[in-house]
């Protein structure tokens, strides 16, 4: 006989879903309205994701039919095989829901099938010529995906029967989705059909770093911030993409760095504003570690490396967050789709549950290319410094946007889609500042 269950619940979810025995974790409790993305060349939409899984309901998952918190994993996995037929219509999918918003939960002996819908972000590549205000204005707002019945052990079932396009690199359960394809040859993994709607495009207003709460006073008598480069030891080479960091951090400050610890030193005075930039060789100690004692030291980190398809430990801590306002800089491939719900719920407080009072995310909508990695800092510091020095000359109308950093952030590397999570609410402005 079978039974019927209705729920109607939030639920975060973060990509880094289980690891490869299918083992559930714990996704929290934050929620996201939106990821607040501003961008130069790319915008942001919301749509609802509509489909039904099923899965056995033994081992791990006995509980399915009742614990909404591993119905919120299975919904979020499910969601991200759809990512490259999304990908096909010029979308990238943030594979952190916002929310399901209901969830039909139906047993059949011992499988469980869950008739949901969640919202979901995307964003975009800015349409030539063409002002994207609303749903309508979009070529498209009704689409369809064939993802897996069962979002759960998809490359136990099917080996790489269902996988294309992945080269060198091992296949295994935690990024499959990566690589899915139901059309490849040999694929007979049962399969469903996902509804995605475009139900909304957000805003995409000129917004601004929020560079007063950059301005804190340093020892040396001027204000400004501290940055710390976090450059991830390099495929080959271990030390190469520090090299490239200090070579671009050389010619961009004008100044000779300290040696410290395991760090490099770069202290950049214009005017009256200094930004403190210290640059950590991946090579010594943990990184992992080092990563996280930045994030609770620091107004600006900078990440480049791998992705790793979300699963990278560098932002999942979320004691390591310093309680100030922060920039934190993701040069990995995707950045947005997997980072930025981990970054917004650990700046997450009582008073702000978004996490964005105290944080913009500077991210990549696609995959990157570490070698541009030095180079985008660079615009990027160089616009905080702009900013900085337009604030502390009385010059506010000419400290750059967001937008306007993009836009050299676009000049190195066009087909990125760079932008800035977070943000879309910041408060600073050139007309109220003092």
């Amino acid at each position: 006989m079978a039974t019927k269950h209705n729920f109607v619940f939030l639920a975060a979810a973060s990509l880094i879903l289980a690891s490869v025995n299918g083992c559930a974790v714990d996704t929290g409790s934050q929620q996201l309205d939106d990821t607040e993305w501003v961008g130069d060349n790319s915008f942001e939409i919301n749509a609802v994701f509509r489909a039904t899984l099923e899965h056995v309901a033994t081992g791990d998952y006995a509980d399915l039919a009742t614990n909404e918190e591993k119905q919120a994993e299975v919904i979020t996995s499910h969601i991200s095989y759809a990512k490259n037929r999304m990908k096909k219509a010029d979308f990238q999918v943030n594979l952190m829901p916002d929310s399901i918003l209901s969830a039909e939960v139906m047993v059949e002996g011992d499988t469980v099938r869950i008739r949901y819908e969640a919202s979901v972000d995307m964003i975009r590549k800015a349409i030539p010529r063409r002002d994207v205000a609303a749903p309508g204005d979009l070529p498209e707002t009704q689409f369809e995906a064939i993802i897996p019945a069962d979002p759960i052990d998809v490359y136990e079932k099917a080996g790489a029967t269902c996988a294309s396009d992945y080269g060198n690199y091992t296949l295994t359960e935690y990024k499959y989705y990566y690589y899915f394809n139901p059309e490849a040859d040999g694929c007979t993994i049962p399969m469903t059909t996902g509804s995605i709607e475009v139900v909304k495009v957000y805003p995409n207003p000129e917004v601004y770093p929020e560079y007063d709460r950059l301005l804190g006073e340093l020892d040396n008598g001027t204000r400004g911030f501290f940055a710390a480069i976090l450059p991830n030891r390099g495929d080959n080479d271990p030390k190469s993409r520090f090299d490239a960091h200090r070579r671009e951090l050389d010619r961009l400050t004008g100044v000779d760095a300290s040696v410290e610890d395991h760090f490099l030193r770069y202290v950049w005075v214009e005017g009256g504003a200094t930004i403190v930039v210290d640059l950590f060789d991946p090579t010594v100690g943990y990184f992992a570690d080092t990563f996280h004692e930045a994030l609770g030291h620091y107004q600006f980190v900078y990440y480049n490396g791998h992705s790793n398809y979300g699963h990278q430990p560098f932002l999942s801590n979320l004691d390591a967050y310093s309680d100030e306002y922060q920039i934190i800089g993701m040069h990995s491939c995707q950045s947005y789709a997997y980072y930025t719900g981990q970054v917004a719920e650990g700046k997450a407080t009582p008073e702000d549950p978004t996490g964005f009072v105290n944080s913009d995310i500077i991210a990549t909508g696609r995959s990157s290319y570490p070698g541009d990695s030095p180079e985008v800092m660079s615009v990027v510091l160089d616009g905080l410094m702009s900013g900085l020095t337009a604030v502390t000359s009385g010059r506010p109308a000419s400290a750059p946007s967001w937008q306007e950093i993009g836009k050299g952030m676009r000049k190195v590397a066009p087909s990125i889609l760079y932008g800035v999570a977070g943000a879309r609410h910041n408060a600073w402005r050139p007309t109220a500042a003092q």
